[in-house]
């Protein structure tokens, strides 16, 4: 089950390819802190999948990994 979000200018999109993922699709549009990491890093596109029944984990680690391709840091704008 795979998960993608793309943010264009003010505009979030979340396209998921399972269905009842209405409530992940919520839960993605109200992560604040991760919409705005990505507009403060400029990062437009994360790639995740749901597991364990929680989808924001996996944005979180696809958003960790380009910010480290990015910017040269050892550790992620998430993890310490």
């Amino acid at each position: 089950m795979s998960v993608r979000v793309e943010k264009i200018g003010n505009k979030l999109i979340v396209e998921t390819d399972y269905s009842g993922s209405d409530v992940d699709h919520s839960l993605i549009q109200r992560d604040r802190e991760l919409i705005g990491a990505m507009a403060f890093c400029g990062i437009n596109k994360l790639e995740g999948s749901k597991r364990c029944g929680i989808v924001s984990p996996s944005l979180r680690d696809d958003f960790d990994r380009q910010y480290k391709e990015k910017t040269g840091k050892k550790h992620g704008y998430f993890s310490f």
